[in-house]
């Protein structure tokens, strides 16, 4: 099977015509082959049509067996509802967090960086690209921006080339 999004967003699955390469995909828990339940037991039906079996290795549900999809079927749909409640809470906290005027971020936004009392203060080698960015984000855009950095061998916080992703998410920060 292919797998793709299309323009509006939608997952589509389309059975092919090429011979599997392999009988069995290990997969590591449900959630990890699909949050979608719709889209994971169609790829496993699709997938089993081929003679390609999935084995979720954490609950020991295998593909191959008769009762597969009852058993696939609840187990799609505890990952599903437990992706939706960790997004609920997450935004939850977040919000909450907002309203007490908390900031705890993961990964500190690109040009600060925490002090020995653990303060968010700016870092200077990093402010200037921030401050060029929010200069020319109007008139050129994250592309072009992007494409700036990366000719100069200016890197990110990571070390890793610049993209326009990232500095659309240095300009929502």
């Amino acid at each position: 099977i292919d797998y793709e999004i299309n323009n509006e967003g939608t997952d589509i699955l389309r059975t092919t015509k090429r011979e599997p390469k392999f009988d069995y995909i290990i997969c590591k828990d449900v959630s990890r082959f699909s949050r979608n339940s719709t889209i994971g037991i169609e790829a496993a039906r699709q997938l089993r049509d081929k003679k390609v079996y999935v084995i979720f290795e954490n609950s020991g549900v295998n593909t191959e067996v008769k009762n597969w999809k009852f058993q696939v079927e609840i187990l799609f749909s505890m990952a599903e509802n437990e992706s939706s409640n960790m997004s609920h809470r997450v935004s939850f906290t977040k919000r909450h967090n907002a309203e007490q005027g908390i900031y705890r971020p993961a990964r500190l936004p690109y040009g600060w960086e925490r002090d020995e009392d653990n303060e968010f203060v700016i870092n200077e080698e990093q402010a200037w690209i921030v401050r060029v960015i929010f200069r020319l984000f109007l008139r050129k855009g994250g592309y072009r921006i992007s494409r700036f950095f990366n000719e100069r061998n200016i890197l990110t916080q990571q070390g890793k080339k610049w993209s326009s992703d990232k500095i659309l998410r240095i300009i929502r920060n």
